[in-house]
């Protein structure tokens, strides 16, 4: 839990309908619509990668934090880090 909220756990579940696996961001935001404080926003980047690297390594999930794409919300994207097998296969 984090700011009030859950960061995430649904990365690395396949969505069959939409062939992904997962999500590529979220944002983050408080309920009753005020903007994320200062100090919310260091303690969602401070302890978030803590949560969204709970099952995963830094080099199998990149991921990077934006405020300022809505004021007063945290934009969170996700990158898999994994290298497909054919291309390990080609070097």
């Amino acid at each position: 839990m984090i700011a009030g909220g859950v960061i995430c756990y649904l990365y690395g579940h396949p969505w069959w309908e939409y062939q992904v696996c997962g999500y590529r961001c979220f944002w983050v935001s408080r309920p009753n619509e005020e903007d994320l404080s200062g100090e919310e926003l260091a303690q969602i980047e401070t302890k978030g990668p803590e949560d969204l690297r709970f099952d995963y390594s830094e080099n199998e999930l990149g991921f990077w934090f934006d405020d300022s794409a809505v004021e007063g919300v945290l934009q969170v994207t996700l990158q898999d880090l994994d290298v497909c097998e054919d291309e390990d296969e080609k070097e």
